[in-house]
């Protein structure tokens, strides 16, 4: 996973997801992600990947600065991988 551009912009955030297998081979997977802000109860999203540059990318559109925990969803037909993270301050 990386993020763009740093420093990190709230109102301008892609995430990058690669997805290869244990010999570096990329391989087809359906991402997502749902991100809320952490402490708070609104202000949260989720978005698609789309394929860009040999990732699946995501852009993100935080509402207002501060902590943020995403909650990235790789499915590799039915084999579903979650991963958390949170991203300690954005904006």
């Amino acid at each position: 996973m990386t993020f763009s551009p740093l420093p990190l912009e709230r109102e301008a955030l892609d995430l990058d997801v690669a997805v290869a297998d244990v010999d570096g081979r990329p391989v087809p997977a359906d991402v997502e992600v749902a991100y809320q802000m952490v402490g708070m109860t609104h202000g949260g999203g989720a978005e698609h990947a789309v394929v860009h540059a040999g990732a699946h990318r995501m852009p993100l559109h935080l509402a207002m600065p501060g902590s943020w925990r995403l909650t990235v969803l790789i499915d590799r037909g039915g084999d579903v991988t979650t991963l958390v993270v949170v991203l300690p301050q954005a904006g």
